[in-house]
Parts: C-alpha cells; structure tokens; sequence
C-alpha cells in the first residue's frame, strides 16, 4: 500500500512537471512565430522628453492620437540596400502617412526613408508587404485597425492632466482588445511616476496578435551596418522601457502643446 501510494504521488509530481514544461515550450513557440512588430507611440511623451533634453519636436495640428512609429519584421535589419527607398511608390500614401506617422523630429521624409531601410527591407518574405507600397500600406491599416485611443477610452483611460492610472489597468485594455498581451512602455519621470509612451503589438504571419516575448525590443542594440549621417539622426538609445507595475501613469493630454 506504502509502496502504491509513493509511486501515485511520483506520477502526480511528472504530471505537474510536464504540464509547466509544455506551458513554457508554448510561450517559446508563440514568440517564435511572431514575425513582425508593429509599434505606435504617444506623440505628447515622446515631445515632452525630447523638449526636456533641449531637442526639437513637434506634433501637427491635426494630430490627436497615437501615431505609427514602425512596422518591424523580426528577420533582421537593413536587409537589402539594393532595395533604396523611393518616394514616388508611395506618392498616393504621402498625405495619410504625413497624418498618421509623422516624424515628429521635423526630418520629414527621412524617417520614412530610414524605416523603410532598416525594416521595410526585411519585409519581403511576407507576401502583405513585399513591395514598397505595401509595407507603408499596411502599417496604415494596422494603425486604423488597432485604435489605441478608443480601446483605452472604452476602459475609462483617457488623456488627463490630474489622473494617473494603474498599470495593470491599461495592460488589461489592451489584453482585452488584442487577446493577447502587447508590451507597453513608458518613460519613467521624476515623481515616481511613469508616463504612457509606446505600446508594441507582435503579429503572426497572418499578422495577427500573437504573445509578445517579455524585453523590450527597442532595448535591444542598434544594427552595425551603417554608418551614414541619414541613419545615426534615428540611431539612439531609446527613452522607453516596459512599465512597471508600482508606479502610477501619467497619460498626458496632447492639447497641452509646446512651442
């Protein structure tokens, strides 16, 4: 009986393990089936930091929500120069893209331009953005279909000068709209707060939301490859971090704008 009982409770113990070893080996495989990033940042944190490192930024007039910031397949950056960055394909985007991904340093079309070498060269295995005009194309879609402000307005989560939020509350919006967990960032500020800044959607290669591995991605290092003086206005550290779950959040209101 003794013996029946030790081998039960050596079975319940496996079981255990094999059960947390195919949860962990599912988290592996979720991530390694994401094959881009897609990534809008918060206009109004971005500025506030560049202006408080004495660094020109700007947000357009028509500008009230959250703006792309890049689509990033995860197969490399800069992957063909043979494949330069040409406008005219995109001339009939030109006015959506202006509105919806500025470059809210003021190079105009050089952050395109810098996108597309670093990412929208990587891009061409997906069958969705395997030319020029579909990368930029696509990245308008997402944006319309992921509307940032909406999901968190529908949560009671909109811009304010006197509230803050709880992490946990703007991680279950977006949980709650994408199925899934993206990785939100923030800049952390003085007060012990943190204010909203980038939130990153990993997408399968039907480009849907899929999990999201934990670091962030714009921690990572920047690529090696290049060297020119186009490439090192964008090439920098990168102000935001994944939030933390201890600190309130400012979500600062776009109408408060600065010279």
């Amino acid at each position: 009986m003794q013996l029946m009982k030790g081998m039960m409770e050596v079975f319940l113990q496996l079981c255990v393990l094999l059960l947390v070893a195919a949860a962990e080996s599912s988290h592996r495989k979720e991530y390694t089936d994401v094959a881009v990033i897609f990534t809008q940042q918060w206009p109004m944190t971005f500025c506030l930091e560049k202006h408080a490192h004495q660094e020109p930024c700007v947000i357009p007039d028509n500008v009230t929500f959250w703006t792309i910031h890049g689509l990033w397949p995860k197969n490399g950056e800069f992957c063909n120069a043979s494949w330069p960055f040409n406008e005219t394909k995109i001339k009939e985007l030109v006015p959506l893209l202006k509105l919806y991904w500025p470059d809210l340093k003021g190079h105009g079309s050089e952050f395109w331009k810098y996108e597309w070498d670093k990412h929208g060269t990587c891009a061409g295995s997906l069958p969705e953005m395997n030319s020029e005009f579909k990368y930029f194309n696509k990245a308008l879609e997402l944006h319309h279909n992921q509307n940032l402000l909406k999901i968190l307005s529908n949560m009671g989560i909109v811009p304010s000068l006197k509230n803050t939020y709880k992490f946990a509350d703007i991680e279950m919006a977006f949980h709650k709209a994408f199925g899934v967990k993206p990785k939100v960032q923030c800049i952390k500020e003085k007060d012990q707060k943190q204010m909203l800044g980038q939130i990153e959607v990993c997408l399968n290669k039907s480009l849907l939301p899929i999990a999201c591995e934990h670091s962030s991605t714009q921690a990572k290092s920047q690529s090696s490859n290049s060297n020119s003086t186009q490439k090192l206005i964008y090439l920098m550290t990168s102000p935001f971090h994944l939030c933390s779950n201890a600190l309130p959040v400012v979500y600062p209101p776009i109408s408060m704008r600065m010279p």
